[in-house]
């Protein structure tokens, strides 16, 4: 830039456009909707049109002669000086409202922007006349209305964004109380706010109680508290958010100018609230609280759905405690009941009608024990904590222990049975007890539904070409229609026949078949019933898939072994046992019904009184009960088995997966759920003498 009396730059020949400086004359001097001036090569200006005039205020004798510097002396600080000597030297520059936000300060043109100067876009470019740089030539475009509406759009944009991240962010915690103070402070910046603080209303629904803030001082927490709540402010947060004079108004004594409290509602129930507020703006923006009233209520809508989810957990947890503890308390009176029962109905000093009675005590006793077991199974199910110990079976023989269970009951019913079962081994990778239960689900079924004088037929078909075998259990039964087929499956269902009036004359909870299916499906298997109506008997189909085996393989089947009640080895009734159990009648029955058999056996009803008792004696198994009054069968079976290397056999009435899971690793070689016949328990102690025996250690521990 020359300085005043300096000469200027010499000109630098340009392509003359032919016009001149006219240019500046005429219509574009009084239509075009933009701002033009001229200078000569000393900045003069030498012409200023219309438009300049209406949005400067400056009239053309006003500034015509002077130097554009002399009118607007920001232009220096602004660094455009240079841009108009680039000009003369043939140069064009354009200036964009983006980066330089105005030329020449004029006046906003569009109030609710709130900017103070308009925004230009400025093209800065040499004026020629016959071929030569004569001066420069400005044109102004005002962009204050598309630059607005473009940071409004730009705005939007953001919001949206952070809508949606709050969003995400809400649907995917698990712990939204959390995640909305990180989401609050967010929105706090994105919105220029100073501070937020978020409430949940307390269990008792008396107070809003403090949960998080962002841009609080220790001290403005400490005012911003609990806060007492009555019914008729609830009332008003449910249905309005709250006034800048009302009690509620949280930030009003902490400093703060404009500020916005919104309540956290789901329908007409209050959840919390959240407040937020400005130190330097006295108002917040309707379109920032409309954000901050979307964001609140997916705040609380997230929050709803956690203390639902919660409160189901809850729900479920405190639902299989009360199923355990039923099942412990049903089955500990049981289980006296049981040992007696079976005891007497095989006892041969006893008549034959005393057996009966004995038998049928026993019968009823396993069924209500079976009823117990099927609930912890759809629990178990439910919370997909039912687990399998696979074995390499033939099902041929896994088929024919299940009909021996329920042989004696066919022919109580007075049916007819039939069974097609091959003799080469059919293997199956299955869980044997697992698989009995099925079996033992479907047969009596089949026994229960079948009036007497009717046919049963069991029959297992192998299908080696499609890798699978068939396991199918027919009756002549009362059969199913269509809607029965279709829910046979289900949890509680027991066909049209148990519908009318309520009466169950069939019995059972319905639960049988849909354990079984869970169970079949499990093993990788699949079960379907078929009828072709009623009084038209039924169909159950099993597919298990087959396990090859080569005709080289050394890998053991492994089958069940089944011991008869006469099957004692040798030494095993001189077995000394430890019992515990704090049930004084399963105490004393179980302790007689074992020394009848020869057992020596010695009782305590406290882990106090069994260590002690093992202090003075030796004892080969211990018999413990899980629930003791002074402690856990589990950490008394550690103990014994540290101190005296004892082998114990569970005896309890807690009978879920992870108490089995617990027994085995306190050390307990067997896990018996109570009720327990007799015979159960025998079998047990002959297992564990049998394993003993294999392991080279004798009858008796170390």
């Amino acid at each position: 830039m020359s300085e005043p009396g300096q000469q200027p730059p010499e000109s630098k020949p340009v392509a003359d456009s032919g016009a001149g400086d006219q240019v500046t004359a005429g219509w574009m001097q009084e239509i075009v909707p933009f701002g033009i001036f001229t200078t000569d090569p000393q900045f003069r200006i030498t012409s200023w049109n219309e438009w300049l005039v209406n949005h400067s205020g400056l009239a053309p004798e006003e500034v015509l002669g002077r130097r554009i510097y002399e009118v607007y002396p920001e232009l220096p600080k602004h660094r455009n000086q240079d841009r108009y000597e680039r000009a003369l030297a043939g140069e064009v520059s354009v200036l964009s409202a983006a980066l330089h936000k105005y030329l020449i300060p004029l006046p906003a043109t569009l109030p609710e922007s709130g900017l103070p100067h308009m925004l230009q876009t400025a093209r800065i470019a040499p004026l020629p006349r016959q071929g030569r740089v004569v001066g420069t030539v400005t044109i102004i475009e005002d962009v204050t209305q598309r630059e607005f509406q473009a940071s409004i759009l730009n705005r939007q944009h953001e919001l949206d964004r952070l809508l949606s991240s709050a969003l995400a962010t809400l649907l995917q915690s698990d712990d939204p109380i959390r995640d909305m103070e990180e989401i609050f402070a967010t929105v706090r910046l994105a919105l220029s706010l100073d501070l937020s603080a978020s409430y949940l209303l307390s269990a008792d629904e008396s107070a809003l109680e403090l949960t998080g803030s962002s841009g609080l001082s220790p001290r403005q927490k400490e005012a911003l508290g609990t806060l007492a709540l009555d019914a008729a402010e609830r009332a008003t947060l449910v249905t309005n958010a709250i006034e800048q004079d009302s009690r509620l108004d949280l930030l009003r004594n902490a400093g703060v100018r404009g500020r916005v409290c919104l309540p956290l509602i789901l329908g007409d129930r209050l959840i919390g609230l959240v407040a937020f507020g400005s130190y330097i703006r006295d108002v917040i923006n309707p379109n920032d609280i409309a954000i901050l009233g979307r964001i609140a209520r997916y705040v609380a809508i997230a929050i709803d759905r956690m203390k639902r989810e919660r409160a189901t957990l809850h729900a479920s947890r405190a639902k299989d405690d009360f199923l355990a503890a039923l099942s412990h308390e049903l089955r500990t009176p049981m289980n006296p009941i049981l040992l007696v029962a079976s005891d007497g109905a095989a006892n041969p000093d006893h008549p034959a009608p005393v057996r009966e009675s004995f038998r049928i005590i026993e019968k009823n006793a396993l069924l209500e024990a079976r009823l117990i077991d099927d609930l912890l199974d759809l629990t178990r199910i439910a919370h997909s904590k039912l687990a399998l110990e696979k074995r390499r079976l033939d099902i041929n023989a896994t088929v024919r222990d299940a009909l021996e269970t329920v042989r004696r009951e066919i022919a109580q019913a007075g049916l007819r049975f039939d069974a097609e079962i091959g003799l080469e081994p059919c293997i199956v990778l299955a869980d044997y007890g697992r698989l009995q239960q099925v079996l033992w689900n479907l047969l009596k079924n089949a026994v229960k539904f079948t009036p007497p004088g009717g046919r049963i037929l069991v029959a297992v078909q192998p299908r080696p070409a499609e890798g699978k075998v068939l396991v199918s259990v027919r009756d002549t039964g009362i059969g199913m229609n269509r809607s029965e087929l279709g829910r046979v499956f289900d949890a509680f269902s027991q066909g049209d026949h148990a519908e009318r009036g309520r009466s169950h004359r069939f019995g059972g909870l319905g639960l049988g078949l849909a354990i079984s299916k869970t169970l079949i499906e499990m093993h990788g298997g699949s079960v379907e019933a078929l009828s072709e109506g009623q009084n038209l008997g039924s169909t159950f189909r099993i597919l298990l898939p087959m396990v090859p085996v080569p005709a080289s393989t050394v890998d053991p089947l492994i089958t069940p072994v089944r011991v008869a009640p006469d099957a004692i080895e040798a030494g095993t009734s001189a077995l000394r046992l430890l019992l515990v159990e704090d049930h004084d009648t399963t105490r004393a029955s179980l302790t007689q019904l074992l020394e009848r058999r020869g057992y020596r056996v010695t009782s305590a009803a406290t882990v106090f009184e069994a260590l002690n008792v093992a202090e003075q004696n030796a004892f080969d198994v211990v018999l413990s009960d899980i629930g003791l009054p002074d402690g856990d069968g589990f950490s008394l079976m550690q103990e014994l088995r540290r101190r005296h290397g004892l082998r114990g056999i569970a005896l309890t009435g807690y009978g879920m997966e992870e108490d089995v899971s617990r027994s085995r690793e306190a050390g307990f070689v067997a896990h018996l759920t109570k009720p327990v016949s007799i015979e159960m328990l025998r079998r047990a102690l002959d297992q564990i003498v049998e394993d003993a025996a294999g392991a080279g250690q004798g009858a008796r521990s170390p």
